[in-house]
């Protein structure tokens, strides 16, 4: 029972907290899931710091601002800058893209799980 592996999509019909110390299943951290055990990893490509209105068309794209023609009529908006302007208004508070505070950048990629094992094995 050891290495038995056993992900928490399909829970049982008890799971109890993490501190009592009997035989069962867990809600714990995936901060402390074993990387062998882990589905996804990223890779950090860059890490800076920049003033938010800064960010280019392409980020703001890739920040996944929808496309200006798929949104609703009464929220068009000409770029994809422009779309990631309202959003962060929305979510931080209006004012808060005007403001145009200082913001951690960080380029990440998804990588290839199985080739981050065997690079965690050579280690």
């Amino acid at each position: 029972m050891a290495d038995e592996v056993r992900f928490l999509d399909n829970p049982p019909p008890v799971v109890r907290k993490n501190t009592e110390r009997i035989a069962g299943w867990y809600l714990r951290s995936p901060l402390f899931l074993p990387a062998s055990n882990a589905r996804t990893f990223i890779k950090i490509e860059s890490v800076g710091i920049g003033r938010l209105q800064d960010i280019t068309e392409k980020e703001a794209k890739a920040e996944g601002t929808p496309h200006p023609q798929f949104i609703p009529s009464d929220r068009y908006w000409p770029t994809y800058k422009d779309g990631y302007a309202e959003i962060w208004d929305s979510i931080n508070g209006s004012g808060s893209w005007a403001s145009n505070p200082y913001v951690w950048r960080i380029e990440f990629r998804l990588s290839d799980a199985d080739a981050v094992r065997s690079e965690l094995k050579n280690k």
